[in-house]
């Protein structure tokens, strides 16, 4: 804020101040342009990487197709053998004349050195 009468002070204050934030800024200048250029120098790069990346992507799925399809057209035309016919010997089937109704006498069983297991009471769980 100004006062009435003399302002020399405060004008040279503001001057001072002004000529300070000039060569600041003037300074500071070049070192932001040299920033500047150096992002976009990085981002030019990344953008080739990932260019880069894209195009090699594109020839690994290009040469994965390609394989793909070699082996399907392989698989395709193969042919295999049919198995022969197998001969089944036929066994002699229960008749069912027995009227035993699926039970078994275990006493009419020789267990031989095993006796002891049929003679032994066992808890059923």
């Amino acid at each position: 804020m100004l006062r009435d009468g003399d302002c020399t002070l405060e004008i040279t204050n503001a001057k001072e101040h002004f000529s300070q934030a000039m060569s600041l800024a003037e300074a500071e200048v070049p070192i932001r342009r040299e920033k500047a250029q150096q992002a976009a120098v990085r981002q030019r790069r990344t953008g080739e990487r990932r260019c880069l990346a894209e195009e090699a992507e594109k020839r690994e799925l290009a040469a994965d197709v390609a394989w793909n399809e070699q082996v399907h057209s392989i698989a395709v035309n193969v042919a295999f053998p049919t198995q022969p016919k197998l001969q089944v010997d036929e066994l002699e089937v229960d008749d069912g004349s027995d009227d035993d109704d699926g039970e078994l006498d275990i006493s009419d069983l020789r267990f031989g050195t095993f006796a002891h297991v049929r003679s032994t009471r066992l808890a059923v769980h």
